[in-house]
């Protein structure tokens, strides 16, 4: 049995400069600085994926809810994107050197910017393992993208594989009305991404994520067991944002 579930509306998109539309934000179209490591678009580029997620969530909530139901199918370009995650940097979403943004200070953050605009969410970090994936659920059922940590891993060389799909007329995946088939495609560590959709089989659940402009899959159970041997739930955890 195979069950789906994904946002309601496209997610944000960018136009890029080779004409391709990505999927989500890349923090590493922010400019690069020269050699100075501590220059503030260095940090964003190094450290600046939870700002990317928080972004990119955000708009994606603001343009649905004052569109109604569904985002608009628009995509910016690159340079009017770095101009917005600069902007959201400097007034909600400082970066740090080495830190980037913790996952309790994204959450004080978020909540700050709901108040500000009148949005009916609340967000938290973290929550116990056991509630992690009902939580996801609940988020893509509300249409609520989910700011999801792979933790850093501490004194471990593991990394999370990364998956793509393909088609393919014999694929073992079902999505939608197509079928696919999945291979390894990259592999992260000490990372957010943001998760856009589930695909859950009866031996096996996918998160779709949105990962420096591309669209990836993890493998829940590889998740899961990641955290148990490499990090913990302090760290690989989600920001949970509810409708209040």
């Amino acid at each position: 049995m195979k069950n789906t579930f994904s946002l309601k509306s496209n997610y944000i998109n960018v136009l890029e400069e080779n004409g391709t539309v990505s999927f989500g934000g890349n923090q590493s179209w922010i400019v690069e600085d020269g050699s100075n490591k501590k220059s503030k678009n260095n940090i964003i580029r190094t450290f600046g994926c939870g700002l990317i997620s928080a972004v990119d969530i955000l708009s994606y909530l603001e343009k649905r809810d004052g569109a109604g139901e569904k985002v608009p199918d628009v995509s910016m370009s690159v340079a009017e994107y770095r101009k917005k995650i600069n902007e959201f940097e400097r007034t909600h979403f400082h970066v740090s050197y080495y830190f980037g943004i913790p996952g309790t200070r994204l959450a004080r953050k978020m909540n700050r910017f709901f108040r500000k605009k009148k949005l009916p969410y609340r967000a938290r970090w973290g929550m116990s393992g056991k509630k992690l994936l009902p939580r996801l659920k609940e988020m893509l059922e509300n249409d609520i993208p989910a700011t999801f940590s792979i933790g850093p891993g501490f004194f471990h060389k593991d990394r999370l594989p990364l998956y793509t799909m393909r088609l393919d007329k014999n694929g073992n995946i079902e999505y939608g009305n197509l079928k696919y088939i999945i291979r390894k495609s990259g592999s992260t560590k000490d990372h957010y991404v943001t998760v856009t959709g589930m695909i859950q089989d009866d031996d096996r659940l996918l998160l779709e994520i949105s990962s420096w402009g591309q669209k990836f899959y993890i493998d829940y159970k590889e998740y899961t067991d990641y955290v148990k041997k490499c990090d913990n739930y302090i760290f690989s955890n989600i920001l949970y944002i509810k409708l209040i």
